[in-house]
């Protein structure tokens, strides 16, 4: 008997499963990557469009609380230090907080993982339903395809303000 090459199932755990449900067409990118944080004790994997996409790559991966919160870090950390060391001027400072981008490509697959664990916790816990949790997994995780430009025009939009307001305060 002659096994075929395009026959054999490659097995696929339950958690797998998820996780390419979750993940969607880049699953087998982001999957075995998982699989090295599980048996590796490292936070650590460069990813390219995380490193210069950063903030436009969370929102992509509808990773919305960590996007938001960094949006308001990058403008919060230059008027707290504009303000507090009277420094130069407000760009500066900006420019500044663009040495944060590298951390973006090393440790974005990992927050990508953890994001996409604690979701995928709450929808085993909240989804009885095999189906029903299938699709959830599939609405809260994959892509956004508008975030990035939301977020694009948000932070064009909070660049041009934030400075605008501190010229009225000097």
């Amino acid at each position: 008997m002659e096994i075929l090459d395009n026959e054999i199932d490659i097995y696929q755990s339950p958690e797998e499963h998820e996780w390419k449900t979750f993940i969607g067409p880049n699953a087998n990118y982001y999957i075995p990557i998982w699989h090295k944080f599980q048996k590796q004790d490292t936070k650590v994997h460069f990813h390219l469009p995380a490193l210069f996409l950063n903030i436009h790559w969370i929102g992509y991966r509808k990773m919305y609380k960590y996007a938001i919160s960094y949006l308001l870090f990058l403008q919060i950390v230059p008027l707290l230090i504009f303000f507090l060391i009277d420094t130069g001027g407000y760009l500066e400072v900006q420019f500044m907080l663009f040495f944060s981008y590298p951390f973006f490509g090393l440790f974005s697959n990992w927050l990508y993982y953890k994001h996409a664990q604690q979701i995928i916790a709450t929808i085993k816990s909240t989804h009885s339903n095999e189906a029903s949790r299938q699709k959830a997994l599939q609405e809260a995780g994959q892509t956004n395809p508008a975030s990035p430009f939301i977020l694009f025009f948000l932070s064009i939009f909070l660049g041009v303000f934030v400075p605008l307001l501190l010229s009225f305060f000097k």
